[in-house]
This record gives C-alpha cells, sequence and structure tokens, in this order.
C-alpha cells in the first residue's frame, strides 16, 4: 500500500497500478477493518498534502479516482459480508467501552525500543524538512499522522481499540530511518 501511494503521491500511477491499489485496499478491508480505517486516512492525508505541495494535481487526481473507481467495482463482495456479519454482533460499541486500551507512552516506547523511537523522531523531523522538495517520504508520515492520531481519538469520542494504533509505527517509521541514515551516512553503514 504504502509503495503504491508513495508512486501516487511523486508520480502518479499507470491504470494497471490504479487497479491493483484498488485490490489492495478491498483486500485490507475484507480481511482487518481497523487497518482498512488506517489505510483510507492515510491516502486522504498525503493526497491532501501532495496536492498542496504541488502544482501538477491531474495525475495525482486521476490517480486517487481510479483507484476509488477500482475498488468500488471490486468491493461488492467484500461490502456484503461486512453489512452481514455487523447484523449478526449488535454494532459498534461506544468508546467508553475502548477507555481501558488508552495508549500509555511508557510502555509503548518500551515495546518500539527506546533507540528506535529517538531514530524514529529525528527522521521524522528529517522528512518532514525534506517534504517541500522530495514527497517520497509523505506515505510513511501520513501513516505515522494517522496512527498517532487516532491513538489517541478517545479525546473526540471515536470507539477505537487505541492501543493497536501503535502497532502501525514502527510501519511508518521504518523507511523514514531507513532514508535518512542512508542520506546522512550513506548506503553502506546505512545498512548497517
Amino acid at each position: 500500500f504504502l509503495l503504491y501511494l508513495g508512486e501516487l503521491v511523486t508520480r502518479g500511477l499507470r491504470t494497471s497500478a490504479c487497479a491493483g491499489l484498488g485490490l489492495v485496499v478491498i483486500a485490507v478491508a475484507a480481511a482487518h477493518r481497523l487497518t482498512f480505517i488506517v489505510l483510507v486516512l492515510t491516502a486522504l492525508v498525503a493526497l491532501a498534502a501532495a496536492l498542496a505541495l504541488t502544482r501538477e494535481r491531474a495525475p495525482l487526481l486521476r490517480g486517487a479516482a481510479l483507484a476509488t473507481g477500482f475498488a468500488a467495482l471490486l468491493s461488492a463482495g467484500v461490502v456484503y459480508d461486512l453489512v452481514t456479519r455487523s447484523r449478526t454482533f449488535g454494532g459498534t460499541q461506544s468508546y467508553t467501552a475502548y477507555l481501558g486500551s488508552k495508549v500509555e507512552l511508557g510502555p509503548a516506547i518500551a515495546d518500539l525500543t527506546v533507540p528506535f523511537v529517538v531514530l524514529g523522531l529525528i527522521a521524522l523531523g528529517f522528512g518532514v524538512r525534506r517534504l517541500p522538495r522530495d514527497r517520497r517520504a509523505l506515505p510513511s508520515l501520513a501513516l505515522a499522522v494517522v496512527s498517532g492520531g487516532l491513538a489517541y481519538a478517545w479525546v473526540v469520542h471515536l470507539p477505537l481499540f487505541y492501543v493497536r494504533l501503535v502497532y502501525f509505527l514502527p510501519v511508518a517509521l521504518a523507511p523514514l530511518v531507513g532514508a535518512g541514515l542512508v542520506q546522512v551516512v550513506g548506503a553502506r553503514r546505512g545498512a548497517l
């Protein structure tokens, strides 16, 4: 997903890649609703930022529209399954049912490890600083913003299992840390 989104926000997508992105999004919707929500929000944040950073909006809008169209075409079975299953479990609980799953920073940092969190924060700053010139980091930055924001969605009464949003941070930060290391110390040292 991040590779498709990275290609979309930097160069635009060919029609076949738009179909692939639509298929990935629908496959994720079928497999895991929370991940689907995170991916859709990540795509929206990345697209909004890319549109703000570029004058050539046509390739972005075309790719987003085609990917959305392919997802809609491929989604009938998934939508039917999700609607059918949601009727059998009584609906979504209130956000108060999830208040016990609030993210605690200490354990979250310990799980991610302190060195990785430090490198991740530096890489976030590095990625944001390079954004106006280089949009390749935009999908990872958007995923970090969405994950961090949804982890505290209880503030706006959005019902989610909040602590699970921490699981998305390594996916967002690892590419940023890798790219930052390669640019600062070179490819060979960065690989080590």
